[in-house]
């Protein structure tokens, strides 16, 4: 299964991660690399999780991603040296979310370097 179904199953989920690698680098002049996807780790069937993650940890600054409808945001350090910060989405207007719809907004100072992350309830 490649991308998505509907009905959706957690962990069968695929994306190409070869063609990631093969297209997708970091130059040394990139200021700020930032991936957006919409389904979280968990939702990729498991070896294709890890070498998605890999490449994105190697690839990115900021990881933006949705589909668990739980707010939540964090610093991933490695022992390799990359430093990534993950932000997952709440919901904006689910269907079984109604009453809790909300979304985030990151604001990044280029001159300090610095990112605030802004989120808007219902």
């Amino acid at each position: 299964l490649l991308l998505s179904q509907n009905p959706e199953q957690q962990g069968q989920l695929h994306v190409p991660v070869k063609v990631f690698e093969q297209c997708v680098s970091l130059d040394n002049l990139v200021a700020l690399s930032i991936s957006v996807f919409h389904h979280s780790y968990l939702w990729l069937e498991s070896d294709v999780a890890v070498s998605f993650r890999r490449h994105i940890e190697k690839t990115s600054d900021i990881a933006l991603m949705g589909h668990q409808h739980y707010g939540h945001d964090f610093y991933k350090h490695n022992s390799t040296g990359e430093r990534v910060l993950y932000i997952e989405a709440p919901a904006l207007q689910g269907e079984n979310y109604a009453k809790t719809s909300s979304f985030r907004v990151l604001v990044v100072d280029w001159e300090t370097q610095q990112e605030k992350l802004v989120t808007f309830r219902r």
